[in-house]
C-alpha cells in the first residue's frame, strides 16, 4: 500500500478512503468504491488494484485486499476513522469476513463459532483488528479463539484415525483405563507399554483412548501426545520434547499460557545457540539440558507442581534412538525427572511402538504390557463391514469367510475393503478360490500379492509396473518413464504415455497416497515394507535393476520436484540395495538419510542398515549386531559401553563378553580391533592413552594428508589432542611429531583440516599447536607462508591457536565472551570502570552483558542456570591483541574456558563423596551470581538423582566462574585423592599452566 494516511487533495483522500473501506470488506465489487467511467477514479482503481487480488465468484470478478495491506491499514488508521468509512458501504451478501470485521469494529468483540471455518475466520478477524482496537478484551478473545481452534485441530487428528468409532479393543481400552485410573500413585518408573506389528491398530486405539479421557468438551483428564515419527523430532533433544509438551499443556491449562510461552522463548534462546552443538560432548549436552530445565522451573514456579493427573502418550517409539539424540533409557530418565524434578508427580505414561528389545520389557509388570494382535473374528467382520459402508458398498459379500481366511489385522482389513469396493463379489471369490496352500502366518503378504496380481485395470502395462514400482518410495510420471519402464519391460515410453500410466496408478487408492503435488504419489508405508521383501525375494534381478536405475536417476539430479540434497538421499537409499553397497562416510548425508527415511530405514538390507546406525552412533538390534564384522562389533560395544559409562560412571560388562556377544558371521582377526582412545581418555586412563599416543600421531598425519581429520568439529576434541594432553612430559609424542612431519609438510602442510570444523585450521596450524602444547617449537618449513585466519575466534581451537602460536604484535583479534570465563570476578570487575581500550576492550553487546551481570550481583535476586544460559548465548566479544605488555589480569581472562579437559575433572570427582561437591557449592554460592540450582542443598538432591549429569554441569559452571582450579584443589584436599584421580587433576593443572605460559 502506497499511502494509508488522510491527506490534502482529492487524489490522496480518494485513495485513502478506497483502501480503508476495502480493508473492512472481504470480496468486493471495486466499482462500488470508485466509478471507472470517471477518468480520475479510473486512475485510483489502478492504484488500488496493485493492493488487491482478483477472484472470480459466480462468473463475476471480485477484488480482495491483500493480507499484508489489510494489516497495515488497521495498524495505521484509527478506529474512529474506520467507523466513519464503514457507514458508506455494507458487505455484500455472503461476505462473512467483511461482516465480522465491521461488527467487531463497532462492538469491540466477536463471537466464536463452533465450526472450523468459523474459528479460522474469527482468528483472522482478531489478528487484523488487534492493532486497531488494542484492548485487553480483544487479546483475551484472540487467545480463546486460538485455544478452541487448537483443540479442534487435535480432535480432527483423532477423527482421521477413527472416522466413526473404534471397533473391538474393549479389553485393551479397559486395561489402559485401569492404569490411568489407579488410585494409588504410580512410581517414578511406571510406564504402560504397547507393542504390535504394523497395522495392528495401535494409533487408533490410542486415539480413542485419548478422546475418551479428554471428553468432548476437554473437561476430562488432560492428554499430551508425542509422535516420534514427526519430522520435528528428528535429532530431537529432551528440550525439544519439553517445548512440545508446553504447547500441549496450554490447551489443557489456558491460565498457564503466559508462563508456558515465556518458557519456550527461553528454551528457544538456548536451542538456537547450541544448534551446532557437538552431541558427542557429554558435558556440553548435560549443561544445555539442565539450563533448559532451569528455564522451566523458573518460568513455571507459580504453577508447580501440577497436581492434576496427566496422561502422556508416546507413539511410534521405535523411532527413539534413530531419529533423536537420546535412546530409550535417556527417555525413561527424562520421564522420571518429569515426575520428580519438573513438577508433574501424577503423570501417567503410555509408550507405543512396533517392538522393543526383550530386556527392555523384562522388568515391566504384565499388567502394564499390551501386545496388539489381530481383532477377534466378530470384531474383524464388523470393521470390514464398517469400512465397506463408508465406501457405499452393500454388505452381502462373504466377509466372514474372508476374515476366517485372512485374519483380523486392521490395516489388512481396510486394504481389503478398498479392493472389494472396486471388485465386489468377484474379487472376494477370487481371493477365496486361492486358499490352496495358504499359510495364515503370511496372510498379509498373500493378500497384497493377490490384489497386485489381479490389479483391476484394462491397461496391462499398469499391471506390469504396479508391483515392481513398490521398490520406489514415491512415483512420478518421470520415474515411470526413466526408471521403471526398462526393468518392467514396457519399452520406450514417451511423456504422454508415462503420464497416462501414472494417472491410472494414482487411482489405486489402496496402493498409493496422493500428495500436495498432483504429479507425485507415495506408496502406503506398511504395504510397501511388506511387499519390498517379497519383491526382492521373488525377482531379485529386476529389483536390483530398478534400484540401480533409481540411484542413477537421482544421482544425476533429474527429478524436477526434489532438491539436490533430497535426491542425494534417495540416490544413496537405492544404492544401498546393491550386493557390494558401501555406506558413504559423509555423516551429514547419513543423518539426512536417517531423517528422511524414518521407519523406511528398516527396509534397507541389514548389513548396510547396521553400518549406517553404527556410523551415527545409534543402537543396533540383535540382528544388526550379528552382521557386523568382529572389528565393527567391538567398536559398537565400546561405543555403547562408553555411553553407559558417561551416564552412570560405572563400567559395563567386559567387551565381547560371552553372555552379550551375538553369533558373528565375520570372525576377523581380533588384533585388528582399534584401540578406542577417546573412550579410554574419558575413563581417565591417561597412561593407556599415552602408550598409544605415537600411533594416534601417525593416524592423524595420514588423515591430515587426506584432509579428513577425525571428522570432528573442533581440534581440541580430537583423538590426537587428547593424546597430546595425556602425553605431556613424555618425549615420545614429540618424537612422533618429528617423524611424521616431513610427509605432512610435503602433502598436508597448508591444507585445511577438513571435517566439520568451521575455522578450517591448516596442517601447519595444528602441528605447531601440538608442538607448543609440549613446550617445543615446530621446525620451520622452507616454503611456509603465514596462513590466513579470521580475526574472530569462533571455537575453542581458535582460542588455543591464538594462545599457543600467535606472535606478539599480531593484528587485533575478536574473542567471543562465550569462550571466556565470563562470570569470574576479575572479568566482571575489570571492565567496571573503563573499557581498557589500549590493550583490550568490550564491544557494545559485551558491555551490556557485563552491566547486566553487575546488576544481578548487586540486586540480590536469585540467578538461575537459565539466566546464565541466555547470557552465555550472547554474541558479545572482546577485542584484544597479544601484546607483550598485556597485564596479568588480561592474561587470566584470555585463558578462557577449557571444555576439552572437563571430562578428566569429572572422572576425578567420581571418587569424591557427594558431600564434598555440595560443600564446594556452598563456598561458591557466596558469589551472588552462583545459580540457585547448584546451591548446596539443591545440588545434593540433584546429585542423588543424576550424579554424572549434575557433576558435569557443576564443572562447566565452575569453569565459567573461573573456579576450575579452586574446584580441583578442593577435591584433592577434602577427599584426599591419590592414584589415578590425583594424576588427572595434576594433568588438568599442567594443561592450564601450559596455555598460560604462551600468553
Amino acid at each position: 500500500m502506497t499511502d494509508t494516511s488522510p491527506g490534502q487533495g482529492r487524489e490522496r483522500d480518494a485513495a485513502w478512503r478506497a483502501r480503508g473501506i476495502a480493508a473492512t470488506l472481504g470480496e468486493f465489487d471495486p466499482t462500488q468504491l470508485l466509478d471507472p467511467t470517471k477518468e480520475d477514479d479510473l486512475a485510483y482503481l489502478g492504484k488500488l488494484a496493485t493492493d488487491c487480488d482478483e477472484v472470480v465468484r459466480d462468473g463475476r470478478i471480485r477484488w480482495i485486499l491483500k493480507p499484508a495491506v489489510r494489516s497495515r491499514v488497521f495498524a495505521e488508521v484509527a478506529r474512529d476513522e474506520l467507523l466513519q468509512l464503514i457507514e458508506e458501504i455494507r458487505p455484500a451478501e455472503g461476505d462473512e469476513l467483511g461482516r465480522q470485521l465491521q461488527d467487531v469494529l463497532r462492538n469491540g468483540q466477536t463471537a466464536v463459532r463452533t465450526t472450523s471455518t468459523g474459528l479460522g475466520l474469527a482468528r483472522n478477524v482478531l489478528r487484523f483488528l488487534g492493532p486497531t482496537l488494542g484492548t485487553q478484551a480483544v487479546d483475551r478473545e484472540a487467545q480463546r479463539v486460538d485455544l478452541v481452534l487448537s483443540r479442534h485441530d487435535v480432535d480432527q487428528a483423532v477423527q482421521v484415525l477413527l472416522p466413526r468409532r473404534l471397533v473391538g479393543r474393549i479389553t485393551e481400552l479397559k486395561k489402559l483405563w485401569w492404569y490411568v485410573r489407579a488410585t494409588s500413585g504410580v512410581s517414578t518408573e511406571d510406564i504402560f507399554w504397547i507393542t504390535g506389528v504394523g497395522g495392528s491398530g495401535k494409533s487408533a486405539l490410542l486415539g480413542e483412548f485419548a478422546r475418551r479421557l479428554r471428553g468432548e468438551d476437554w473437561s476430562g483428564i488432560p492428554v499430551l501426545q508425542l509422535d516420534f515419527d514427526r519430522p520435528a523430532f528428528y535429532r530431537g533433544t529432551l528440550t525439544t520434547l519439553m517445548m512440545e509438551l508446553s504447547r500441549q499443556l496450554e490447551l489443557c491449562f489456558p491460565a498457564m499460557q503466559p508462563e508456558l510461552s515465556a518458557y519456550r522463548r527461553a528454551a528457544r534462546s538456548g536451542a538456537s545457540a547450541t544448534a551446532s552443538l557437538d552431541y558427542s560432548n557429554f558435558e556440553a549436552v548435560q549443561s544445555r539440558e539442565h539450563q533448559a530445565s532451569s528455564a522451566w522451573q523458573f518460568e513455571m514456579r507459580d504453577h508447580l507442581p501440577i497436581d492434576s493427573k496427566l496422561v502422556l502418550i508416546l507413539d511410534t517409539a521405535e523411532e527413539i534412538g534413530l531419529s533423536s539424540e537420546f535412546d530409550l533409557e535417556g527417555l525413561r530418565s527424562w520421564l522420571r525427572q518429569l515426575r520428580t524434578r519438573e513438577g508433574l508427580p501424577n503423570l501417567r505414561v503410555v509408550l507405543s511402538g512396533r517392538a522393543f528389545h526383550a530386556d527392555q520389557l523384562a522388568l515391566v509388570p504384565a499388567e502394564q504390557q499390551l501386545e496388539l494382535g489381530d481383532l477377534e473374528h466378530d470384531d474383524a467382520v464388523a470393521l470390514l463391514e464398517s469400512s465397506l459402508e463408508l465406501k457405499g458398498v452393500p454388505g452381502d459379500l462373504p466377509l466372514k469367510e474372508l476374515v476366517e481366511m485372512l485374519g483380523g489385522n486392521p490395516l489388512s482389513l481396510k486394504i481389503l475393503a478398498s479392493h472389494l469396493a472396486e471388485g465386489g463379489d468377484e474379487a472376494a471369490r477370487e481371493l477365496l478360490d486361492d486358499r490352496s496352500g495358504f499359510d495364515r502366518r503370511f496372510a498379509q503378504a498373500f493378500l497384497y500379492r493377490r490384489i497386485l496380481g489381479r490389479l483391476r485395470a484394462e491397461d496391462q502395462d499398469l499391471v506390469k509396473l504396479a508391483h515392481p514400482g513398490l521398490l520406489l518410495r514415491r512415483v512420478t510420471p518421470y520415474l515411470i518413464q526413466h526408471v521403471l519402464a526398462a526393468p518392467c519391460e514396457l519399452g520406450n515410453l514417451d511423456e504422454s504415455r508415462s503420464r497416462s500410466l501414472f494417472k491410472q496408478l494414482a487411482g489405486q487408492v489402496w496402493l498409493v497416497q496422493r500428495t500436495a503435488n498432483p504429479d507425485v504419489v507415495i506408496h502406503r508405508r506398511d504395504l510397501r515394507r511388506l511387499m519390498l521383501q517379497a519383491m526382492t525375494a521373488a525377482d531379485n534381478v529386476r529389483a536390483l535393476a530398478i534400484h540401480q536405475a533409481a540411484a542413477d536417476y537421482y544421482r544425476q539430479g533429474r527429478d524436477p520436484f526434489m532438491t539436490r540434497q533430497e535426491q542425494a538421499v534417495e540416490s544413496h537409499y537405492h544404492a544401498l540395495f546393491a550386493p557390494d553397497a558401501a555406506v558413504v562416510p559423509d555423516l551429514d548425508l547419513l543423518e539426512a538419510v536417517a531423517r528422511t527415511l524414518g521407519e523406511d530405514l528398516d527396509t534397507v538390507p541389514v548389513q548396510a542398515r547396521a553400518r549406517i546406525k553404527l556410523a551415527l552412533g545409534r543402537q543396533l538390534s540383535t540382528a544388526e549386531q550379528q552382521v557386523l564384522s568382529r572389528t565393527d562389533f567391538a567398536l559398537y560395544r565400546r561405543a555403547r559401553d562408553r555411553e553407559e559409562f558417561k551416564l552412570r560412571g560405572v563400567t559395563s560388562p567386559p567387551l565381547l563378553s560371552s553372555d552379550e556377544r551375538p553369533v558373528l558371521r565375520d570372525v576377523g582377526d581380533p588384533s585388528e580391533i582399534e584401540f578406542d582412545l577417546q573412550a579410554t581418555f574419558e575413563r581417565g586412563d591417561l597412561r593407556a592413552v599415552a602408550r598409544k599416543a605415537s600411533t594416534s600421531v601417525v593416524s592423524f598425519a595420514k588423515s591430515l594428508q587426506r584432509g579428513e581429520v577425525d571428522n570432528v568439529a573442533d581440534l581440541t576434541e580430537s583423538e590426537v589432542w587428547r593424546a597430546a594432553i595425556a602425553s605431556m612430559g613424555r618425549k615420545d609424542f614429540v618424537k612422533a611429531l618429528l617423524e611424521t612431519l616431513p610427509e605432512v609438510q610435503m602433502e598436508g602442510w597448508g591444507r585445511s583440516a577438513g571435517g566439520r570444523s568451521r575455522s578450517r585450521l591448516t596442517g601447519e596450524d595444528m602441528y605447531r599447536m601440538l608442538f607448543r602444547l609440549h613446550g617445543a617449537d615446530c621446525p620451520p618449513h622452507p616454503s611456509s607462508e603465514p596462513s590466513y585466519r579470521s580475526s574472530r575466534l569462533s571455537q575453542t581451537q581458535d582460542l588455543r591457536r591464538f594462545q599457543l602460536i600467535d606472535e606478539p604484535g599480531d593484528a587485533l583479534i575478536e574473542v567471543p565472551v562465550r569462550l571466556l570465563r565470563d562470570l569470574a570476578t576479575d572479568f566482571v570487575d575489570f571492565f567496571a570502570g573503563s573499557t581498557r581500550g589500549e590493550v583490550i576492550s568490550a564491544d557494545t553487546q559485551a558491555q551490556a552483558d557485563l552491566a547486566l551481570l553487575r546488576k544481578w550481583r548487586d540486586g540480590g535476586a536469585p540467578v538461575t542456570l537459565s539466566d546464565l544460559d541466555r547470557l552465555g548465548n550472547s554474541e558479545g566479544s572482546l577485542l584484544a591483541t597479544k601484546a607483550a605488555d598485556l597485564p596479568r589480569q588480561v592474561k587470566d581472562i584470555l585463558v578462557g574456558r577449557m571444555p576439552e579437559i572437563h571430562v578428566l575433572v569429572r572422572v576425578a570427582a567420581r571418587k569424591c563423596p557427594p558431600k564434598v561437591l555440595a560443600d564446594f557449592a556452598a563456598e561458591a554460592a557466596r558469589n551472588p551470581l552462583w545459580p540457585v540450582e547448584l546451591g548446596p542443598s539443591q545440588l545434593r538432591k540433584n546429585l542423588d538423582a543424576e550424579r554424572e549429569r549434575w557433576t558435569s554441569t557443576l564443572i562447566t559452571v565452575a569453569d565459567r566462574f573461573g573456579l576450575l582450579r579452586r574446584f580441583m584443589d578442593w577435591l584433592e584436599d577434602r577427599s584426599r585423592l591419590k592414584g589415578r584421580p590425583l594424576m588427572l587433576l595434576r594433568t588438568v593443572r599442567d594443561y592450564e599452566l601450559r596455555l598460560r605460559q604462551f600468553i
